[in-house]
């Protein structure tokens, strides 16, 4: 069995690489709990490594300072990304948009009206060049 510094390490790498599928799922998207538990376990053994051995300066206590460490992270960047505020009166997917006019880069004036009923449309908006 590896070092529980080590297995604390991954046990958080897969907690982060599973952000990703848990985070496109409509059901799991706003618990995470899959994540959660992932890192909890990893800190749950990343503080048992540190406490069992606290004297020794070897590859897998630094990687389990490290799994500390990357839960730490993620606890911030989820509660970050709860404090982010939802933009009221947005577009959603499959409704429709607003009557707006546009100016294209030619300088003729465009709505997304006119494009109604010929499939599906893509705009895609340019901040500018810095």
């Amino acid at each position: 069995m590896p070092p529980l510094g080590v297995l604390a390490f991954v046990v958080t790498f897969v907690a982060w690489a599973s952000y990703i599928p848990v985070a496109k799922s409509p059901k799991l998207r706003h618990s995470m709990w899959p994540t959660w538990v992932l890192q909890a376990i990893a800190l749950a053994l990343a503080a048992f490594a540190l406490l069992a051995q606290p004297r020794v300066v070897a590859l897998p206590m630094i990687l389990g300072i490290v799994a500390l460490a990357s839960v730490a992270l993620f606890v911030l960047v989820y509660a970050t990304a709860l404090r982010i505020p939802q933009s009221q009166g947005r577009p959603e997917e499959g409704k429709s948009l607003p009557h707006l006019s546009l100016v294209s880069e030619t300088g003729a004036a465009i709505s997304p009206d006119d494009y109604s009923g010929k499939g599906p449309l893509l705009m895609v908006f340019f901040r500018g060049f810095w």
